[in-house]
């Protein structure tokens, strides 16, 4: 697990003064998979880090920053990560409506409409890996 942000030291202006983006991005690999959690994160920091961390962004699952607010996940940022998958956490018909509808739009070019889960649809989303392989598990307590 390495810790990409905040940056140790003196945060940067462009991005220091919104609690948001003071959020903690992190990466875990296990074995080839990986998966970036990127908090609240908004797109000065997605610019930030793309700038700065570059290759150090690729992973396999992205935890989609500020429950898919239209503040976040860029293009720009998608292409840097190149997630196989995606995982929204919002919750079903918030006073936000999150996640936007331009995210998810990003989001299905970015990986399809197939791989990005939604816990609000979805319920709990579980991943799994033996390191090589990945696996996605939904467990919705919804009911039809």
């Amino acid at each position: 697990m390495e810790v990409l942000h905040p940056p140790a030291g003196r945060i940067p202006s462009r991005i220091d003064g919104n609690a948001n983006n003071l959020s903690v991005v992190m990466r875990v690999a296990y074995g080839e998979i990986s998966f970036l959690l990127t908090g609240d994160v908004e797109q000065d920091v997605e610019e930030y880090l793309v700038e700065n961390r570059g290759e150090e962004l690729r992973s396999d699952v992205l935890k989609v920053a500020h429950h898919g607010s239209q503040s976040s996940t860029s293009s720009v940022f998608l292409r840097a990560v190149g997630p196989q998958s995606a995982v929204v956490s919002a919750g079903s018909e918030n006073r936000y409506g999150h996640p936007h509808e331009d995210v998810m739009a990003r989001l299905g070019k970015a990986v399809g409409n197939e791989k990005v889960f939604l816990t609000a649809r979805d319920g709990t989303v579980e991943y799994i890996t033996d390191g090589a392989r990945l696996w996605v598990k939904t467990h919705s307590t919804n009911t039809p």
